[in-house]
């Protein structure tokens, strides 16, 4: 898992930005292995926050790295022979987002979509009313899409195209999922204790890990209050100290510059702006 985060940081250009906020996000391993093991900040955490932190971890960090990573290589080697090794590096990204569980695609159930991102999405669209009538997100239909769509692009050679849709449409689509789950879970735990045994602590947490670089880059002291707010510390600090509104006021602010639409992330009821 270290090898294969620590590959996608660099190519994706986030090294700084990673280090800077999350301290051992250059062993990803090391955080999952204290979760699976009980230690670190996991010392004290129940199973079902240590269950929380692998699996969120997975779902989030290496999921969006390691499938970002693989789309921007396949970019970048458009138009170059062979041919397969761009599809290849496509295919490769576009299986980590989408994962392999499924139920019947006309027979969709939450506990069926996986655990990449795609199911991510697919679990976060009930939140926050942007669920389609196939029972998923209007998100995932549209990385559906966009994922086929590159594939085309690729084969055509249309490189520009491609890199557009990457940049534009593919990239801001993969983070949705992961911000309406910090935004989910900050409303989850904002009525919780630092005490609290729940699993929701950890799994704001690490996916917040996910974006939290990215926002870095955006505006720095939002980033940083999302960060203490979201932080998983069993007996410390009051969970989300400044409240959900705060969070969502601080993602609302950088949205823009992430070139997410809002439209997808959707309003989710419990929080009134």
């Amino acid at each position: 898992l270290k090898d294969l985060v620590i590959s996608k940081i660099d190519t994706l250009h986030l090294g700084d930005n990673f280090q800077g906020f999350a301290g051992k996000f250059d062993d990803v391993d090391e955080y999952i292995n204290a979760a699976l093991v009980g230690d670190d900040m996991f010392i004290d955490a129940s199973n079902d926050q240590r269950i929380e932190g692998v699996g969120r971890m997975l779902q989030g960090l290496v999921t969006y790295l390691y499938a970002l990573g693989e789309l921007q290589n396949a970019s970048a080697n458009c138009g170059v022979d062979p041919l397969f090794n761009s599809l290849s590096s496509w295919d490769m990204g576009a299986a980590y987002l989408m994962g392999s569980i499924k139920a019947n695609i006309d027979e969709y159930h939450s506990d069926d979509f996986g655990q990449t991102l795609f199911a991510l999405a697919n679990e976060m669209c009930d939140y926050f009313g942007t669920c389609v009538s196939s029972g998923k997100a209007h998100a995932s239909e549209s990385l559906i899409d966009d994922l086929n769509t590159g594939k085309e692009l690729l084969k055509a050679k249309s490189c520009t195209e491609l890199s557009l849709l990457l940049e534009e449409d593919i990239t801001p689509t993969i983070l949705v999922p992961l911000i309406q789950g910090v935004l989910h879970y900050a409303v989850e735990n904002e009525e919780l204790s630092s005490s609290s045994e729940s699993g929701s602590l950890a799994a704001g947490d690490a996916l917040s890990r996910a974006i939290i670089p990215v926002m870095n880059a955006i505006d720095s002291d939002k980033s940083m209050q999302i960060m203490t707010n979201m932080k998983f510390e069993k007996g410390g600090s009051k969970p989300v100290e400044d409240g959900a509104e705060r969070v969502f006021a601080d993602v609302a602010a950088m949205i823009d510059g992430l070139k997410v639409d809002c439209y997808d992330i959707g309003d989710h009821a419990s929080v009134v702006r």
